[in-house]
């Protein structure tokens, strides 16, 4: 079972494509990073999950530790 621990949100969705896209995500982030863009950069820290459920199926994505997110995330 692979286990990435890291730091820097954007590098994320690299991490995930890197392996099948039969796996599943647990995030901790006390923010959702779920927004299509943010500054009109799809690939933002603040888009990291959306990036990744772009990738692996929003429903193998798990985060916890979530206090604060947008009105365009949480209708997501």
């Amino acid at each position: 079972i692979p286990i990435v621990i890291g730091g820097e949100h954007s590098l994320a969705p690299a991490v995930v494509r890197a392996f099948p896209k039969d796996i599943g995500v647990i995030g901790i982030d006390a923010h959702l990073d779920f927004r299509e863009s943010y500054l009109d950069d799809p690939w933002s820290h603040a888009c990291s999950a959306r990036r990744i459920a772009d990738h692996i199926g929003v429903e193998h994505v798990v985060y916890l530790g979530v206090r604060s997110y947008s009105r365009e995330e949480r209708e997501d």
